[in-house]
């Protein structure tokens, strides 16, 4: 446990961490970080639990080393789209723990997410175990689960309206995806670069077997659906498709097959980047 001297504090303002790192709390006296990171230099697995008076965010805690980070009922941690993963400071962040009080956000199994559950902001990168999206969540934020590798399988409630862009880029051990809902909107590369999605059917064909991306559209495919997954290879879509939108497929570079239903329309820009595939 990290004492009162580890920390250099002027005017409430977070200047200085000078512990050995461990279990680290932030003492209440201190309402906000400093604009230079304090947590940088360790590199050893550590717990940070925030001041239960202050506000922060993720970029105000930027360490190598950072584990588990706790956030008391008092602290105002300021939520954004655009979750930690993107940043390679928080690649051994295993879990994040919301006091059920705090009135800015909430926690689930170590994921944070929106006070009233309907948006998943961040799952940790060093993540560990089966993710279960609660049926309350409408939005999964831009990054949510980006460099999670290792995340296996995620099924996506119908609940879920919004996957933001690069929702899961890097996954690189996600080897089956299930979409529930034909009304979910699709964000630009969601899935990019996640090499063990390499084929995409209608959910529930091939029960048994399925396919690494489970989609539910029988009659439309949406711009973006497929944008950036740039390992796919095998595409098999229903003949009850009419339409396929903008940019459903651009950026599929290992694209090689997939069967074009007739008379279906297509965007011009459907298979942009498509360098495999002939159509």
């Amino acid at each position: 446990m990290s004492n009162a001297s580890d920390f250099v504090i002027e005017n409430g303002i977070l200047k200085e961490y000078h512990g050995s790192g461990g279990d680290v709390v932030i003492p209440d006296n201190v309402k906000a970080f400093g604009s230079t990171p304090v947590f940088c230099d360790f590199w050893n697995p550590f717990s940070l639990t925030l001041s239960n008076n202050m506000s922060a965010c993720f970029d105000d805690v930027l360490s190598q080393g950072l584990s588990v980070m706790n956030i008391p009922a008092g602290t105002e941690f300021r939520c954004s789209y655009c979750g930690p993963n993107h940043s390679s400071f928080y690649a051994m962040l295993k879990e994040i723990n919301v006091a059920t009080d705090n009135p800015s956000c909430a926690s689930d199994n170590g994921i944070l997410y929106s006070k009233d559950m309907t948006i998943l902001y961040a799952c940790p990168a060093a993540h560990e175990g089966a993710v279960v999206i609660p049926d309350t969540v409408t939005t999964i934020g831009p990054h949510a689960f980006d460099g999670c590798t290792l995340l296996k399988e995620i099924v996506i409630p119908a609940s879920v309206s919004e996957i933001g862009e690069r929702a899961f880029m890097d996954c690189k051990a996600l080897s089956k995806v299930v979409l529930q809902s034909e009304k979910t909107k699709i964000g630009v590369e969601s899935f990019l670069r996640c090499g063990k999605l390499t084929t995409a059917g209608l959910i529930g064909t091939l029960k048994g077997k399925g396919y690494s991306f489970e989609f539910p559209w029988a009659k439309e495919i949406p711009e973006n659906a497929f944008s950036g997954m740039n390992k796919l290879k095998k595409v098999v879509l229903p003949e009850t498709v009419k339409s396929i939108g903008k940019n459903a497929f651009k950026g599929c570079k290992g694209l090689e097959e997939i069967n074009l239903p007739e008379n279906v329309k297509c965007d011009k820009k459907t298979f942009k980047d498509c360098k495999n595939l002939t159509v």
